[in-house]
């Protein structure tokens, strides 16, 4: 009867740690406040994913690092551009080669246009519609092979 009584009180002690622990973690990840809109879903889910970054601390990382179909040189070239033109933020992602790039989008119309406006004005992946300004804090912007 005591073996019964200890296990169960060990199974009871086991779940309630883990438990504290789950509530714990999921409390302590920034939660958005707003709905996800266009691509931000993927952008904040891989922001966690210990790979992505902003795109200058990325490429440093590793000289195998490498942006689709640029050099180092040109992809933090790019990067600066979206910047000069309102962009908050450039992240890449991936272990070692980029296919997109998010930008984080400023709240100013003006900004957030003419960032929409190069996008559309380069866009090339026929698999995606031109994206359109609905809100959305990132735009994914597919790279040119």
């Amino acid at each position: 009867m005591k073996k019964w009584i200890t296990t169960i009180a060990l199974l009871v002690l086991l779940s309630g740690s883990i438990a504290v622990a789950v509530m714990f973690i999921s409390n302590n990840r920034p939660k958005n406040a707003g709905t996800m809109l266009g691509d931000d879903a993927f952008v904040e889910d891989s922001l966690d994913d210990g790979a992505t970054g902003e795109i200058n601390a990325w490429l440093d990382k590793s000289e195998r690092r490498m942006i689709m179909g640029m050099s180092h040189k040109q992809a933090k070239a790019l990067a600066e551009k979206w910047r000069g033109m309102g962009a908050k933020r450039v992240v890449a992602f991936g272990a070692s080669m980029s296919v997109a790039l998010a930008m984080e989008l400023p709240a100013g119309a003006k900004q957030r246009k003419e960032l929409f406006d190069w996008e559309r004005e380069h866009h090339y992946d026929f698999r995606k519609p031109i994206p359109k300004d609905i809100g959305q804090r990132w735009l994914l912007v597919a790279m040119k092979p």
